[in-house]
């Protein structure tokens, strides 16, 4: 076991007091099951994906159709038209 000290601003420490109370207030067990060997990150993605396919895939359908159509620009053109 490892102890580790860090510096976090308060919205982050909101976040992670949050993610504790999940896990019985064991803040080193819930950083260990997202961080840790296993897919606990990208099962947290794959659980948010879930819940919000329809609304990503209209997201994404709309964000091609506003490109297409010249509403949108890549970022390459945004950043040679404000010479970034």
């Amino acid at each position: 076991m490892v102890t580790l000290t860090i510096e976090v601003d308060e919205a982050t420490d909101r976040v992670l007091r949050e993610l504790a109370e999940e896990h019985g207030g064991d803040l080193g067990r819930a950083l260990g099951e997202l961080l840790g060997p296993g897919d606990g990150i990208e099962a947290l993605a794959d659980e948010l994906e879930a819940g919000s396919e329809e609304y990503l895939k209209a997201h994404l359908e709309r964000s091609r159709k506003d490109y297409a159509e010249g509403r949108v620009h890549d970022w390459e053109a945004v950043r040679s038209r404000f010479n970034l």
